[in-house]
């Protein structure tokens, strides 16, 4: 199940239809907490605080696959401690591009 979703609490609560609509809201909160901590992944990858960044990087995420945008990020981390960005001014732009690159999902 979808996070912390308990079907027997959901079985006490009403039909059928409540129960898959619980479901439905547990995946979708799950959904929601797992592009937050994505986003704090680039927001710490690009070492950047700005809102605008963290708003930029939720849109262009919202339609990529989790672990894709997981697997560039950690990439852009890696390239970023070892200094291959030395002379790059926007380091949201960069990875912010490099996120829009990926394909986008289609479920």
């Amino acid at each position: 199940m979808p996070g912390s979703f308990e079907l027997d609490v959901a079985r006490r609560d009403g039909t059928l239809g409540d129960v898959l609509q619980k479901i439905a809201a547990a995946a979708q909160e799950t959904n929601r907490c797992e592009q937050k901590s994505i986003v704090q992944l680039a927001m710490d990858a690009t070492g950047t605080s700005n809102v605008d960044d963290r708003k930029t990087f939720s849109m262009v995420m919202l339609r990529r696959s989790p672990d894709d945008c997981r697997e560039v990020i950690y990439r852009f981390d890696s390239e970023r401690r070892a200094g291959e960005f030395a002379r790059i001014r926007s380091l949201p732009a960069l990875l912010t591009k490099r996120l829009s690159a990926l394909p986008t999902r289609t479920d």
